[in-house]
């Protein structure tokens, strides 16, 4: 929220916080722009995470692209660096694969 409302300026138009959904919108010299930020839970590995997925629906997906660039970086300075990842190799199948 603090990042779409007070880093980039926009208006959050709405929100559901148990979905952990904003819709927002943005001016743009004359342009009102409107876009949406969803966060998702995942699972990699066995390990819980979770994924951003920004909308921007007037500009090109370069533009969502270096939203979540900016949104990862804000996250990292105030955060910190997330533990790495391991993934376990996969187990080979009982019938050796054939």
């Amino acid at each position: 929220m603090r990042f779409v409302r007070i880093d980039k300026g926009c208006k959050v138009v709405d929100r559901d916080p148990d979905a952990a959904f904003v819709t927002f919108e943005c001016k743009d010299d004359d342009k009102t722009k409107q876009g949406s930020l969803e966060i998702f839970r995942t699972t990699v590995g066995g390990r819980d995470g979770v994924r951003m997925q920004f909308v921007l629906g007037d500009d090109p997906h370069y533009v969502e692209l270096r939203w979540l660039e900016l949104l990862e970086r804000k996250l990292r300075e105030e955060r910190g660096t997330p533990p790495p990842i391991s993934i376990p190799p996969a187990k080979k199948p009982v019938d050796g694969g054939i």
